[in-house]
């Protein structure tokens, strides 16, 4: 190897390690296993020990040969018993070496669980783990969310809280209690939103953690035209305002279901006079959102108290010029979820004993054409009683001092369970099915951006700064693609200025257990380019090559020289 050449060696040592970091979250069940593991976990035993020789092999090759001066300048004898290497060959106890040598920020030395890490790095290594498993670990999506005080929640709302997109509507599952104009929703910001707004519910008792996660962003975004009541047909609502209604729709749906009841499955027979159609008509349409809005101040128990919670304490920082149904949020979401409901024919379906006729449907659409003027004062008496109801909820509702939180635990069989049984709970749903795939999705798609938003330090760290990564909502190509599933496993930069420039402890390489013997260190140390003849030295390079020599010399070549 010339010393022209070695640079270039250097880098792709670097180049083989961080693609082995990167993809190692994909083969292990736990980010703990890139702490310590055992051989009966994982596969990452086997590959942590190798890459700790490939890199051990590659600090006698690569290393400044003045760190090898000062390291073995005694000699190579105490070079695999410095550490009792290794420490056990069932099991990895804390940090490997070579991770912690490609990125001590990411990895730092002698951990041995995510418990001792920081919050942002802790959060990164779960989520990535998560989204570069081959399928779906739920239990692990649920932990990145719900971990550090939230902190992978707090991340995703606030990047995605105004992010424009447009609300489209999925193909339904069929599964019980599945609104189909929710289901199989598309990977855009507002599905995203309400998915983690929905596993958080669904998983964490406290009321006010909704509230306290979501409502900062929520005041301070400049989106706030959905919430006036002139607005209820406009389904292009900000993402925040879309998961508030996700979460009301179950409630509101027996309440439709009873007026869809009610409508008759032929229109009207035709009047003697026209005119007396249209006021059958109204009386009729009038009759049926009536009966919404009495149904919903008879169910207000059932909504969401965190939803209600939420509304309420965003409700005071609405600008003047915005007026909601009702005079209050809370009301505005809850015309909107049924309003959402109404819309969708395949929902209707869904909630009738058989398929809707046309004639149901066009009522029904009236009615949600109704629900959209309910502003001209003639139902002002019901939309209040309807408020009263729902507000009324926070009367008996005492506030708790502390939610529970996952960070209470630091054993992480106990975690686990934990974990395990909080995605039990979202999977007991087919919303919470939905919801944590597409959080899937999303992670798979997303990792660099999460990276960058959360603070945390990229596998192989960028020589030069580097602009933010943009949000891909982008759906899996149809044909497929090799490069385009390699970028959803690799999630760092593997840039040629970064590899060159990556500047590594190679002297704490140097200290540790090498586990080789000593022929075997010698005989790579003779092929630095160093030793060759002509090599181009400066002075620190030739001091170190004039100290490291005699110690190279074979003991049959020194017999032989003493001999002549």
């Amino acid at each position: 190897m010339s010393d022209i050449r070695q640079p270039q060696y250097c880098a792709d040592i670097i180049a083989i390690l961080t693609i082995v970091a990167s993809f190692l979250p994909s083969l292990i069940a736990s980010p703990v296993m890139l702490f310590s593991v055992r051989i009966h976990e994982s596969v990452a035993l086997p590959i942590h020990r190798r890459a700790d020789l490939l890199l051990k092999v590659a600090a006698l090759k690569c290393a400044p040969i003045e760190n090898l001066a000062r390291v073995f300048q005694k000699g190579f004898d105490s070079a695999v018993k410095r550490n009792s290497y290794p420490e056990s060959v069932t099991s990895i106890e804390s940090t490997p070496a070579w991770l912690t040598f490609l990125n001590p920020a990411l990895f730092p030395r002698g951990k041995t669980s995510l418990s001792y890490l920081g919050d942002q790095v802790a959060v990164y290594l779960t989520l990535l783990t998560a989204a570069s498993r081959p399928q779906p670990q739920y239990s692990l999506i649920v932990r990145g969310l719900l971990m550090r005080n939230f902190l992978g929640t707090k991340t995703i709302l606030r990047g995605l809280q105004d992010t424009p997109g447009q609300v489209t509507r999925g193909e339904p599952c069929g599964g019980p209690l599945c609104m189909p104009h929710l289901c199989t929703p598309p990977l855009i910001p507002h599905t995203v939103y309400a998915a983690v707004a929905q596993i958080l519910v669904m998983c964490v008792d406290c009321v006010p953690v909704l509230c306290k996660i979501a409502s900062p962003g929520i005041k301070e975004s400049g989106l706030w035209d959905s919430l006036d009541r002139t607005q209820v047909w406009n389904v292009q609502r900000p993402p925040w305002h879309h998961a508030l209604v996700q979460l009301l729709t179950p409630s509101v749906v027996g309440v439709v279901a009873e007026v869809l009841r009610a409508v008759p499955p032929q229109p009207p027979a035709k009047p003697a006079h026209p005119s007396q159609l249209s006021v059958r008509l109204e009386h009729h349409l009038a009759a049926w959102t009536l009966q919404l809005l009495t149904g919903m101040e008879g169910v207000a128990n059932m909504v969401p108290l965190s939803v209600i919670y939420t509304a309420h304490a965003i409700n005071g920082c609405l600008p003047p010029t915005i007026k909601p149904t009702g005079g209050h949020i809370i009301t505005q979401l809850v015309v909107s979820a049924i309003y959402s409901v109404i819309n969708s024919r395949s929902s209707l379906d869904q909630l009738s004993d058989t398929p809707i006729t046309d004639g149901q449907w066009d009522m029904m659409i009236a009615v949600g054409e109704r629900l959209c003027s309910l502003h001209d004062g003639n139902y002002d008496s019901h939309l209040k009683r309807m408020t009263i109801a729902l507000l009324a909820q926070l009367e008996d509702f005492e506030e708790e001092n502390e939610e529970d939180s996952l960070d209470e635990y630091t054993d992480e069989d106990v975690i686990e369970s934990l974990c395990t049984a909080l995605a039990n709970t979202v999977l007991s749903s087919v919303q919470g099915q939905h919801a944590l795939v597409v959080v899937w999705e999303f992670l798979k798609r997303n990792m660099e951006w999460m990276q960058e938003s959360l603070g945390a330090p990229a596998i192989l760290p960028p020589a030069t700064e580097q602009p933010r990564p943009p949000l891909c909502f982008a759906p899996d190509p149809l044909l497929y693609n090799p490069l385009y599933y390699y970028k959803r496993a690799i999630y760092t930069q593997l840039d040629q200025e970064s590899l060159m420039s990556f500047k590594g402890d190679w002297e704490a390489v140097l200290w540790s257990d090498l586990g080789l013997p000593k022929g075997t260190i010698v005989d790579l140390i003779k092929k630095r380019p160093e030793f060759q003849n002509n090599a181009y030295l400066n002075k620190s390079q030739a001091a170190a090559v004039r100290k490291l020599r005699p110690l190279l010399r074979d003991p049959d070549e020194e017999e032989d020289e003493k001999k002549h």
